[in-house]
């Protein structure tokens, strides 16, 4: 199938190639646009049309979402990582429209398909950060450029935390487990850390344990929690 894939806003090589796998055989898309603070997109991340067979990821409004950064990852990585929910988001509905067109002409239950995208989504997540990790920051296109930009706007006024956050990526974790304890009431906390020590989950840098994307996005799974939060990620 034909397709195109627009880049107002560039979001780097590597979200462009899965973008452009993930569409290349689905009858109901059949462009991407990568933009930047559009009046198509209302203010939200990413929007799927069905009349026009397009996907909007919205890369401006993605930078000013905050729902990851609000679930205890930390800025940079929730930036990449809301980039992908929003891109996975947009195509599994896209996915449900072709399997029940009578979705696009809103005359089903809507909320039903939106509970059923957030599931499938969050597998999605989970899958790539098993699969993959986090490409270099000077591959993300625009939102590299923005978050290079802060880094060095708050390093010239003496703060380094987003260098620092740069540092810790690069070993492979997205996620302090002392902000995941701030959000989410873990039934044995205590155990975190030394689960993490014993290497069944997550990344221990200098004294400091951290999740991995794999961990964070499976929450639900290796660790026993009662979250004071929503425990699957919502986006619009």
């Amino acid at each position: 199938m034909s397709y195109s894939i627009y880049t107002t806003a560039d979001p780097g090589p590597h979200i462009v190639e899965l973008a452009a796998g993930l569409i290349e055989n689905l009858s109901t898309v059949d462009n991407i646009h990568f933009v930047e603070f559009h009046e198509i997109t209302e203010r939200q991340p990413g929007v799927f049309i069905p009349s026009t067979k397009s996907i909007y990821i919205d890369l401006g409004n993605i930078m000013n979402n905050a729902e990851l950064y609000r679930l205890g990852m930390m800025y940079i990585p929730s930036i990449f990582f809301t980039t992908l929910w929003t891109l996975f988001h947009e195509v599994v509905h896209a996915q449900q429209v072709e399997a029940d067109p009578e979705l696009a002409e809103l005359v089903v239950d809507f909320e039903d398909y939106e509970k059923a995208a957030q599931v499938a989504t969050k597998v999605m997540m989970r899958k790539w950060a098993q699969e993959n990790n986090l490409p270099d920051i000077k591959e993300w296109g625009y939102l590299g450029e923005r978050i290079l930009q802060a880094i060095n706007s708050m390093y010239v006024q003496g703060d380094t935390h987003l260098l620092d956050e740069l540092d810790i990526i690069k070993k492979g974790a997205v996620a302090d487990i002392e902000a995941l304890t701030a959000i989410y009431e873990f039934e044995y906390p205590e155990m975190l850390g030394a689960s993490i020590d014993d290497g069944e989950f997550g990344i221990k840098i200098q004294d400091t344990h951290f999740l991995t994307a794999a961990d964070f996005f499976g929450l639900d799974q290796p660790i026993k929690e009662t979250p004071k939060a929503s425990q699957t990620v919502s986006m619009e």
